[in-house]
């Protein structure tokens, strides 16, 4: 991601820094924003194999007695 007329030059000059540095920054925030995506859908596939687990109890439990 490049800011229009800024050009990220490396670094070279003040404007290529700051281009640099705010291409970083929102490489950061996507980065942070991937990652709890992630963490929500994992623990969306936990509370269902809880849910499932607790299912397969109450049958064995209905199946003892």
């Amino acid at each position: 991601m490049d800011f229009i007329g800024l050009g990220d030059d490396g670094g070279e000059t003040a404007v290529g820094q700051l281009a640099a540095r705010a291409t970083n920054l929102w490489g950061l925030l996507s980065r942070r924003r991937r990652r709890r995506r992630l963490r929500q859908r994992r623990q969306r596939r936990r509370r269902c194999n809880y849910i499932i687990r607790e299912i397969e109890r109450e049958k064995k439990r209905e199946r003892d007695i």
